[in-house]
């Protein structure tokens, strides 16, 4: 939205009639280009997240630390890209809050199973997987044998101790 603004910015004057003159000229064309670069890359997150023929929950933990980490401060940035990051990072950490199925999927994705965007969250996922993992477990005081299509026990099933396999996961 704002691009479209600014690529048709000069050609403004000529369409608008002069009570909105005053307020076109309040606007700072150099700050607006600024906003519109930063903000660049939050219109293609969005895209990003958005996608219809794929899935994206696993793409949630990556993309938010790196929109945190673009919030970062730079030496070279302006005043007003400074108040924007610090707004823009203070606000991604309060109201874009990380749901555990986002964790644990990022965890058992091939690519990203090692955190290295956001290693801080590695233990956190490894622990909601164990606890689904856990959940879905057969009970060990249960004996359940396999049985054939007809419902004759076959072979009693091996019972192995949960706490080694999930270990062995990570």
């Amino acid at each position: 939205m704002l691009e479209v603004f600014l690529d048709v910015y000069d050609e403004l004057t000529g369409v608008i009639n002069n009570a909105f003159m005053a307020n076109l000229a309040a606007i700072d064309k150099e700050l607006l280009e600024e906003l519109c670069a930063f903000l660049k890359l939050f219109d293609e997150v969005i895209d990003e997240l958005s996608e219809e023929e794929k899935p994206t929950m696993h793409k949630v933990i990556p993309i938010r630390q790196l929109l945190l980490n673009y919030c970062d401060l730079k030496y070279e940035d302006s005043g007003e890209r400074i108040e924007l990051k610090c707004f823009v990072g203070e606000r991604i950490k309060s109201v874009w809050i990380v749901q555990d199925q986002h964790y644990m999927c990022t965890l058992l994705h091939p690519s990203l199973k090692h955190f290295e965007i956001a290693p801080n969250e590695k233990s956190k996922a490894i622990v909601l997987v164990r606890q689904e993992l856990l959940k879905r477990s057969l009970p060990l005081s249960n004996n359940i044998t396999a049985t054939d299509h007809e419902g004759v026990a076959t072979n009693p099933l091996i019972i192995i101790d949960k706490s080694k396999l999930i270990n062995s996961l990570f």
